[in-house]
């Protein structure tokens, strides 16, 4: 089996041992129900939301640290 096109997008390797039906909409895995799918704009918008939280709270510890070097030389 090569470079089989399928409506699970499955790597060929992985598609051995499992159930297949032609539909309209192309070869269809008819035991896979268990595969979760994922929006790559939901993904990317996810990720980007976690980024924007992560360089907020590096930020904030950035000046509790700044305050904190300013406070020891003042001493």
């Amino acid at each position: 089996m090569y470079d089989i096109r399928n409506v699970e997008d499955m790597y060929d390797g992985d598609m051995l041992g499992h159930v297949w039906e032609m539909k309209p909409e192309g070869l269809s895995c008819t035991d896979c129900s268990t595969i979760e799918y994922y929006n790559a704009d939901e993904v990317e918008e996810s990720i980007e939301d976690n980024l924007e939280e992560m360089e907020e709270s590096i930020e904030r510890k950035l000046e509790e640290l700044e305050l904190e070097l300013k406070k020891l030389k003042d001493r």
